[in-house]
């Protein structure tokens, strides 16, 4: 009786007449929240990828281009609205970088020479610390920033 059950199950899972063996599913695109599953949130190296906190908008995007540099963020202070999609395009100007906003959930990464784009709702009010996620040299600890959520 298990054997017959074996046959079955394999019958309808195994063999389909493609030589033996089932093609490999397609790849799935990648989750790009933070926390689930895929921390990089956008492209590591790659000149676009995207990161998204959870919440929908219900404000403007606003777009910030932060350059990444010799241990600091251009700017260092981003100001937005409570409900404002944040577009923020990462720019490193020298070695491996990165930017995390660990209150919204958002992590982006760049290899050196590269930009990488991510976004996420602001959805609290209050001011908040972002850092450099990626170990850059002796001033990888000193490399912060702040988002002012009004």
């Amino acid at each position: 009786m298990l054997l017959f059950a074996l046959v079955l199950l394999y019958g309808c899972t195994g063999n389909q007449g493609q030589g033996g063996t089932n093609p490999p599913p397609p790849p799935s695109p990648p989750d790009n929240t933070w926390g689930g599953g895929n921390a990089n949130g956008g492209s590591v190296g790659g000149d676009s990828g995207s990161a998204a906190g959870s919440g929908a908008g219900t404000g403007k995007v606003r777009e910030f281009t932060v350059e990444a540099s010799n241990w600091k963020f251009e700017p260092s202070t981003i100001t937005v609205n409570k409900g404002d999609t944040v577009k923020i395009t990462l720019v490193n100007k020298d070695v491996s970088h990165g930017i995390a906003i660990r209150d919204f959930g958002f992590d982006l990464k760049a290899e050196a020479g590269k930009s990488a784009t991510g976004q996420f709702v602001a959805s609290k009010q209050g001011t908040f610390d972002f850092s450099c996620n990626v170990f850059c040299g002796d001033g990888h600890r000193e490399m912060e920033g702040t988002l002012v959520v009004n």
